[in-house]
C-alpha cells in the first residue's frame, strides 16, 4: 500500500466531499424544516426518495 499514494488520496478526497457534502445537506434541511416556507424540492431529494 506504500505504493498507492494516489489511491489514499482519492480516498480522502471522497470521505472529505462526502462529510461536506452531508453538513450541507443537514444544514439545508435543517432551514427548510424551521423557516416554513414552501419551498423547491431539490432533484437530490427527489431521486433518493
Amino acid at each position: 500500500m506504500r505504493d498507492r499514494p494516489l489511491l489514499v488520496t482519492v480516498a480522502l478526497v471522497l470521505a472529505a466531499l462526502l462529510v461536506v457534502g452531508a453538513v450541507l445537506w443537514w444544514l439545508l434541511f435543517k432551514d427548510t424544516a424551521s423557516i416554513r416556507r414552501p419551498v423547491v424540492q431539490p432533484p437530490m431529494l427527489a431521486v433518493s426518495l
